[in-house]
């Protein structure tokens, strides 16, 4: 596995952990933020393998982080992930160009295999 950082950007603090502890698990290396804002002030881009963003945040949303990585010529992998799972939200996460979009609660391997499939790109 490649050793660079999976980025993930979730509003709800127990999910975060639960993220962070499955990638652990699976030999990845992952880093936290609970917002779209903490996200762009913290994170080095250089160091990310993918990011995993919920599609529902508090401010915006996690298809603004898509279009505002793309504005920034950034073609980094994004792995959608919802709460909930409406015809609206999956086409804005189609459309932006995820590579995976997943329904909370997921399955370990629902999660860990596409971004398996990142790091084999």
């Amino acid at each position: 596995m490649q050793n660079r950082t999976v980025f993930v950007i979730d509003d709800d603090a127990g999910m975060r952990k639960s993220m962070l502890r499955l990638l652990r698990l699976h030999g990845f290396a992952g880093t936290a933020f609970e917002s779209v804002d903490s996200f762009f002030a913290q994170a080095d881009l250089r160091e990310a393998l993918c990011i995993v963003v919920d599609v529902n945040l508090k401010g915006r949303s996690g298809v603004d982080v898509k279009r505002m990585l793309a504005s920034a010529n950034s073609a980094l992998p994004v792995i959608f992930v919802t709460g909930g799972d409406c015809d609206v939200d999956r086409a804005e996460a189609l459309d932006a160009g995820c590579v995976a979009f997943i329904r909370k609660p997921f399955t370990a391997s629902a999660l860990i295999d596409p971004i398996r499939n990142v790091a084999r790109a």
